[in-house]
């Protein structure tokens, strides 16, 4: 049993809920978990179904070339970069916002 003086920062505290108390995990935050992934699949599912994207792909192209275009003609020598946000990525560097010019590309 934690010392009487235990606090929820102290790791011992936090030991001895996850050895006395794993049924909180097994029967509460287990199922919570299944049914999130659940939604989020099924979410994902209905947004990849019902997505307009490969209809509006030749509009979404020239719309980002007329961004670069305009950012050539202004002179801008900065890096580009996406606008999407961080989770969206695939590398998990921070970009130098100071240093580059973001394109919208939604």
């Amino acid at each position: 049993m934690p010392s009487p003086r235990s606090t929820p920062q102290d790791p011992a505290f936090l030991e001895h809920v996850i050895v006395h108390y794993r049924w909180v995990f097994v029967l509460f935050l287990l199922p919570v978990s299944l049914v999130y992934d659940v939604l989020y699949y099924a979410r994902s599912s209905l947004v990849f179904w019902m997505s307009s994207a490969p209809g509006r792909h030749p509009e979404k192209v020239a719309e980002v070339q007329r961004q670069v275009r305009a950012r050539m003609d202004e002179g801008d020598q900065r890096q580009m970069c996406t606008a999407r946000p961080g989770e969206g990525g695939s590398n998990f560097t921070a970009a130098k916002a100071a240093k580059t010019i973001k394109i919208s590309n939604y």
